[in-house]
């Protein structure tokens, strides 16, 4: 089950880190009047007479002051509403149906746990879980109070005595102790317990129960946690593993910005010094740890490792803003970027040795595209092209053209001359692929992702087994490999999709709406050359009344950041709850 924690990560780190303080360069045009607007928000946009007019895009980035929360939030382009919507409509009728099959598959009317459907043996698991905690992400995205329902159901019941340990550990189906069952990748169901604290604070005491319970059985006292834990709350598997220990920094992060307890953000620096403190002279870490410090394996993967990593990094500054994160996301996306690039096949290779740089296994695999999402969250912050570029060329050649693919699928691994050397298609890697892509389109609006996400997207139905989706198959043979899905991975995938575009560009009810976990929407606005007006459309529930901000980040066409201004503007209280509006501005 280790990838369905790992998934959590890399939702996490999708937040892009468009900031105030990225040095301005020379723009096209400038952004006036922005010191402080009232509602309708409106923005003048001012093209000087000595240049040539060019499209440009402009990304506003708008965060609550104070303790205010946003219920919801859709955000519209025109001329791009109608094409992204109809794309992410699939994913929200998945998501739908997913939700509907794990309803079914609860332990009992009274225990809403659920029970995981084995698809090779063709019968139900021992082992029962809180999917439906993640109701609460559908609920983000719809504003469906059913879904809410069943995640506030849950929490009931794991809050009642005695039922609190199966937020850690797998329940018994058949006697209803703890499954004989180790336990990685629950902090899926941490995540989604702490995004239904900000929609109902009763559950805070569960929640803090929860995180130091994981902290105590899961981190020992070098703070090298363990990869996985048995029943009985003995280390199954002891050493650190890089990638574990990447997505509990994001986890104690996110819980710090939410709870606003200075321990878990002590726990989150605790954990990432514990491997940055081993960086060898080339800024990689290692990627396994022994619990007397030693090295166990002195090799570092692309996915499971530098990508996750840097995507861990990323969220624990985004929550904490300490910088502290800030200098090692620079250093160590320099380093990846550097020593896993393969300037011949133009895309990174999975393999270094983490004191050299030297390439261990050439070739490329599933998760090739968590390194891809945490580079373009790092160009995003320091502005560094070379980020960009290569997590685009890498995801360009194994995703655009097709080499990692079989039937549409991503096969698990393939050499460097694009001979398949492993057929597995597994969702719980080739899942990352999806918002990565998306990614790209967004900073692009090149419709060749699009169309690639498509190809993706029909290949999944090979996926749809018994109980929904299942984890693992053949590529050539469609045949089931695994388990059925959690429920968390599928909803993840669309929560990712809805955030890109709003972080990314701002842009239509895209990406990952991760409304809930962040506070944060935005609304692009395209200036076309041939109109002399930029326009765009926004609408907001539940924003609150108040003093607000927007960071205003301005791209050319080729994607660079040409011009980042702060913000603010104020709601009054008689439009506090809901605000639709837009603006048309003439360009002088």
């Amino acid at each position: 089950m280790k990838k369905i924690g790992l998934f959590f990560i890399s939702i996490i780190f999708l937040i892009v880190f468009i900031l105030p303080q990225l040095t301005p360069q020379n723009s096209p045009f400038s952004i006036s009047d922005v010191k402080s607007l009232e509602y309708p928000m409106k923005i003048d946009l001012i093209y000087p007479t000595n240049q040539a007019k060019t499209s440009q895009n402009i990304t506003f980035h708008y965060s609550v002051t104070g303790d205010s929360k946003i219920r919801s939030a859709s955000l519209f382009v025109d001329g791009a509403e109608n094409q992204v919507l109809n794309y992410l409509s699939r994913y929200f009728n998945d998501s739908t149906v997913q939700f509907s099959e794990k309803l079914r598959q609860k332990v009992s009317s009274v225990i809403p746990l659920v029970i995981n459907y084995n698809e090779i043996q063709g019968k139900n698991e021992k082992g029962a879980s809180p999917q439906l905690l993640s109701g609460v992400l559908l609920y983000k995205i719809t504003g469906n109070e059913t879904y809410l329902h069943y995640a506030k159901e849950t929490a009931e019941w794991l809050n009642q005595s005695g039922n609190r340990e199966f937020l850690l550990f797998w329940y018994n189906v058949s006697n209803g102790g703890r499954a004989s069952i180790s336990t990685n990748g629950f902090e899926a169901h941490l995540y989604a317990l702490i995004a239904l604290v900000e929609q109902d604070n009763r559950f805070l005491p569960l929640a803090n129960w929860a995180l130091n319970e994981f902290h105590r059985i899961f981190v020992p006292a070098t703070n090298l946690s363990y990869v996985s834990v048995r029943s009985d709350e003995t280390p199954d598997i002891s050493f650190a593993d890089l990638g574990n220990q990447a997505y509990r920094i994001a986890l104690f992060s996110y819980a710090y910005a939410i709870t606003k307890n200075v321990t878990y953000k002590q726990w989150a620096k605790d954990l990432t010094s514990a491997f940055w403190d081993r960086k060898s002279a080339i800024n990689i870490t290692p990627a396994y740890l022994n619990q007397n410090g030693s090295v166990l394996y002195d090799y570092v993967k692309e996915d499971q490792h530098a990508g996750f990593f840097l995507l861990g990094l990323e969220s624990a500054y985004y929550y904490t803003k300490d910088h502290y994160y800030r200098e090692i996301i620079e250093s160590y996306a320099k380093a990846v970027s550097t020593y896993f690039w393969h300037s011949t096949t133009r895309r990174f290779m999975y393999r270094i040795q983490w004191e050299t740089g030297a390439v261990t296994w050439y070739g490329s695999v599933h998760g090739f595209s968590l390194l891809d999402l945490g580079l373009v969250n790092a160009y995003l912050l320091t502005g560094n092209r070379i980020f960009l570029e290569r997590a685009r060329s890498d995801y360009d050649e194994l995703i655009v053209k097709g080499y990692i693919l079989k039937n549409g699928l991503i096969v698990h691994a393939i050499n460097n001359n694009n001979q398949v050397i492993n057929p597995e298609s597994n969702w719980g890697w080739n899942k990352f692929a999806f918002p990565a892509g998306y990614a790209f389109y967004v900073l692009t609006r090149n419709e060749t992702y699009l169309n690639a996400l498509n190809t993706l997207y029909a290949a999944l139905r090979h996926h749809w087994k018994t109980h929904g989706y299942v984890a693992s198959i053949d590529s050539n043979t469609f045949s089931p490999l695994g388990s059925s899905i959690l429920l968390s991975e599928y909803v993840h995938v669309l929560n990712a999709m809805l955030y890109v575009d709003r972080e990314l560009h701002g842009g239509a009810f895209t990406g990952n709406t991760f409304d809930y976990l962040f506070r944060e929407v935005g609304a692009i606005q395209y200036c076309n050359p041939q109109e002399k007006f930029g326009m765009g459309y926004f609408r907001l529930k539940g924003i609150p009344a108040g003093n607000h901000s927007w960071n205003v980040i301005v791209f050319d066409a080729e994607g660079n950041i040409i011009e980042s201004v702060e913000m603010e503007f104020s709601v009054p209280s008689l439009m506090a709850g809901g605000i639709r509006g837009g603006g048309i501005k003439k360009l002088v």
